[in-house]
C-alpha cells in the first residue's frame, strides 16, 4: 500500500512536536548544574543556563549574539599566559577537546576561577555542525582535595622514611640492610604508586599536553620530573631535569640527610630506589644510573636517564 502524501496538519504536528522537544531539551540545560553554552557554526552565543551565567558572571542577555571569545577567556594557571579559545580549537582539531589541568577562567569581576571544560559539536537533522557546545565547571573544592592528596602522599614517603631511617643507620651487617632497603623500595612501590598514576592522568587531560600530538614519551617524562619535583620538595630538596633530549638526568640538591649519608652509603640508595621505582612506573624503556652524590664531595646527586632508541 502507498504512503500517502503528508497533509499540512501532519506538518503542523511535526513542527509542534520538534518545537515542544526543543524547550523540553532547553528546561534540562537549563535545571542542571554544570555550566552550559553554545555557539552557532559562526561561534556567536546562542545559549548560556543560569549555571553559567554564575560562573562568568554575564547574563545571557548581555552576551548573546556575541562572539564566544568575548566570554569564555581562559588562562593558564602557571604562566598566566591567555589560552586558546576552546571553540576555535574544536574547529581546528575537528573534534571535542578537554581543558582539565592548569585552567583558569576569567570571570566578568576579573576573579580567576580553576575550571574544567570540554565541547563538543552541535549537529542539526542533517547531521551538519551547526554549532559548538561548552560544558565546564568549577572546580576549586576538587583542586584543594587533590593539594590536600599531594601533601599526604609527600607526609607519607617522609614517614616510610623516618621508620627506615634508624635501622639504616644502626650497624646492621649489610645483607640486612639490602633487604631493608628492597623492602622500603617495595612499601614505596605500593603506596604511591596509584598517586603517580594519578598525577600522570591529570597531565595527560590538558589539551596542551603532548600527549595530543601522540608523544607518549615525552609526556611520560614531563610526569617524571614535575612528580619528583614535588616528591623532594616535600623533603626540604629539589629534583631538576638537566640535559637535552637525548641526555636526561635528575640533579637533586641539598641531601635530606647529609650527615648520615656520609657514614652509611644506604642513604643514597633510597634516593635511588626512589628515582629508579618512579621511572618504572612510566614505562619508559630506559634505564637509572648514579653519576654523582652530595655525600661523596658532588654539588648536588646526578642520576642519568638513558632512554631505549634515544
Amino acid at each position: 500500500m502507498g504512503r500517502r502524501p503528508s497533509s499540512k496538519g501532519d506538518q503542523d504536528r511535526s513542527g509542534h512536536d520538534h518545537t515542544r522537544e526543543e524547550r523540553r531539551q532547553s528546561i534540562i540545560l537549563r535545571s542542571i548544574a554544570d555550566a552550559v553554552v553554545a555557539t552557532d557554526k559562526n561561534s556567536d552565543i546562542a545559549f548560556m543556563n543560569p549555571a553559567a551565567e554564575a560562573l562568568t558572571g554575564h547574563t545571557f542577555e548581555e552576551v548573546v549574539g556575541k562572539r564566544i571569545s568575548e566570554l569564555i577567556v581562559l588562562e593558564d594557571e602557571g604562566s598566566r599566559t591567555p589560552m586558546t579559545c576552546p571553540v576555535a580549537l574544536t574547529f581546528e582539531r575537528n573534534e571535542g577537546v578537554t581543558y582539565d589541568r592548569d585552567t583558569l577562567l576569567v570571570t566578568k569581576g576579573d576573579k580567576r576561577v580553576p575550571v574544567s571544560l570540554n565541547t563538543a559539536f552541535i549537529r542539526d537533522e542533517r547531521d551538519e555542525i551547526s554549532g559548538v557546545a561548552i560544558v565546564f565547571r568549577d572546580i576549586t573544592a576538587r583542586l584543594k582535595a587533590y593539594e590536600l592528596t599531594e601533601r599526604e602522599a609527600r607526609a607519607e614517603v617522609f614517614s616510610l622514611l623516618a621508620s627506615a631511617l634508624p635501622v639504616f643507620a644502626a650497624g646492621v651487617p649489610p645483607q640486612a640492610r639490602t633487604m631493608l632497603l628492597h623492602s622500603f623500595a617495595d612499601r614505596f612501590d605500593r603506596n604511591m604508586r596509584e598517586r603517580f598514576d594519578v598525577h600522570l592522568g591529570r597531565m595527560r587531560a590538558s589539551p596542551y599536553s603532548r600527549v595530543a600530538r601522540n608523544i607518549d614519551d615525552d609526556l611520560a617524562i614531563d610526569a617524571f620530573f614535575s612528580w619528583l619535583d614535588g616528591l623532594y620538595d616535600g623533603l626540604g630538596s629539589h629534583a631538576k631535569r638537566t640535559g637535552g633530549p637525548d641526555e636526561l638526568a635528575v640533579q637533586i640538591s641539598r641531601c635530606p640527610w647529609l650527615d648520615e649519608a656520609k657514614g652509611s652509603p644506604i642513604f643514597c640508595n633510597i634516593c635511588r630506589a626512589m628515582v629508579t621505582r618512579t621511572f618504572t612506573w612510566t614505562k619508559l624503556k630506559g634505564e637509572v644510573s648514579v653519576t654523582g652524590t652530595i655525600a661523596q664531595g658532588a654539588k648536588s646527586c646526578m642520576f642519568d636517564i638513558r632512554l631505549q632508541g634515544k
